[in-house]
This record gives structure tokens, sequence and C-alpha cells, in this order.
């Protein structure tokens, strides 16, 4: 997905949360490159698939939180 400065504050770039570089590539090569893409992902798509692929849960991955007030392009940066 491209993400102009509008978008980045709906959708936050993997890249910025601080993930892994390995599990990183690997969603990356998915086309999941937003924390939103990766949760709906999750949420709709075959976790158990998603899991071996990774090698482990993609949630120890993305435990990220800015803090409160800050828009996520802010938090990101």
């Amino acid at each position: 997905m491209l993400l102009s400065d509008d978008r980045r504050d709906a959708f936050l770039p993997l890249s910025e949360t601080g993930m892994p570089a390995e599990p990183l590539r690997r969603l990356e090569a998915l086309g999941i490159t937003t924390l939103e893409e990766l949760r709906d992902t999750w949420t709709y798509g075959n976790r158990q698939l998603l899991t071996d692929y990774l090698g482990e849960s993609p949630v120890r991955f993305t435990m990220y939180r800015p803090a409160a007030g800050l828009t996520r392009s802010a938090a990101a940066e």
C-alpha cells in the first residue's frame, strides 16, 4: 500500500512499529505492510497458516502503543 501523509494517520506502517526485520520481510512478501492489514489478516484470515509461516504469532511483534493523544504519524516519529 502506498502511504501518503494523509493516509499515514489511518495506516501505521509495520516498519515504524519496531518489528524485527525478518518477520517484517516475510509479511511484506505477503503484501502485509501496515498494522491494520496485519490486524485484518489475523482477524479474518487463517491464523495458523500465518503463525506457521512466521514461526511464531505476529501478535508478539505488534505490542505497540503510541502515547495517549498522539496521532499515529506523530507516534511513529
